[in-house]
């Protein structure tokens, strides 16, 4: 297994570049996600051996705080084609990371 830890701040600073950070990290060497942990200030991802076959990752912040909003933006990104790694806190809001699967 391989860690990954990536600073909140990366991520609040620029999503992009921190989805990119992680998918270098799976393409060397043939890693692919298998779980994310909140850490203090900053986001666990791990890899483990393997072929995913990841197109790509997006964090995005959820729209609301209630279930229906959260629930409705999970359901927009699995229609857009990405399901739902996990999800975390950066202070009081609700982030989540997808993986591209087409």
């Amino acid at each position: 297994m391989k860690t990954v830890k990536i600073a909140f701040d990366d991520i609040l600073l620029d999503q992009t570049a921190a989805a990119s950070l992680l998918m270098e990290a799976c393409a060397r060497g043939g890693w692919m996600l298998s779980g994310i942990c909140e850490l203090s200030d900053s986001l666990a991802v791990f890899l483990s051996k393997g072929d995913d076959d990841i197109k790509g990752f997006v964090f995005d912040r959820f729209s609301g705080d209630d279930d229906e909003s959260r629930l409705a933006d999970v359901r927009q990104r699995y229609d857009s084609g990405f399901d739902i790694v996990g999800t975390f806190f950066i202070g009081d809001q609700a982030w989540a990371l997808y993986k591209k699967r087409i």
